[in-house]
């Protein structure tokens, strides 16, 4: 016969228990070293944000005019007739591949933020830079920015230059969020008109 261990939560140790959980998450994580776990870290972060882009746009709360504005943009200089479901998806990728080329650029290994990646974007595309304005701006949803900071977390883990020698990065990444086979990325970095 085996015993059952029971469990018993001691209301005074609460406090204690919250620290040591704390301190616990915010240890030292260990580095990403494979590029394929990377891709499938954006890839399931981007499907994150498209899911919650596409929600967002469904709602039609006053709170997400700001995306509201930057889809009506989208639309009349880049793809007209655009579907919610097809910018959510451009939205996404935009978003978590200008995240990881601004940690490409980024000369501090230690840290990285949504503020940090908005100045290290290529200031050559005026679009993008306003969009990272939009990312890192006080006005970014926040179901999103828990998303965009979790990536952030996981970008500051990782040596992007070392893994940018692996293909599967950007295989596996774009495999993951088009539910397809790879093609080429559709991001709004390259193709948007220079005059905005």
């Amino acid at each position: 016969m085996t015993k059952l261990s029971v469990l018993f939560l001691l209301t005074e140790n609460y406090s204690r228990l919250e620290k040591l959980l704390l301190s616990f998450t915010l240890e030292h994580k260990e580095p990403i070293k494979r590029g394929r776990h990377l891709a499938q870290i954006m890839g399931g972060k981007a499907q994150r944000i498209r899911d919650n882009v596409k929600e967002m746009l469904l709602s039609d709360n006053e709170k997400y005019t700001e995306l509201l504005s930057i889809k009506k943009v989208v639309t009349e200089n880049l793809v007209s007739g655009l579907k919610d479901e097809d910018f959510a998806d451009m939205y996404a990728q935009t978003l978590v591949y200008g995240l990881f080329v601004a940690r490409y650029n980024d000369k501090t290994p230690k840290t990285f933020s949504r503020a940090e990646a908005r100045d290290l974007v290529p200031k050559t595309n005026p679009f993008l830079h306003k969009f990272f304005d939009h990312i890192a701006g006080a006005s970014f949803p926040e179901r999103l920015a828990f998303i965009v900071d979790e990536l952030c977390e996981v970008f500051a883990h990782a040596n992007v230059h070392t893994l940018m020698l692996s293909t599967s990065v950007k295989l596996i990444y774009l495999e993951k969020i088009s539910h397809k086979s790879p093609r080429p990325c559709y991001p709004l970095l390259r193709r948007f008109p220079k005059r905005i």
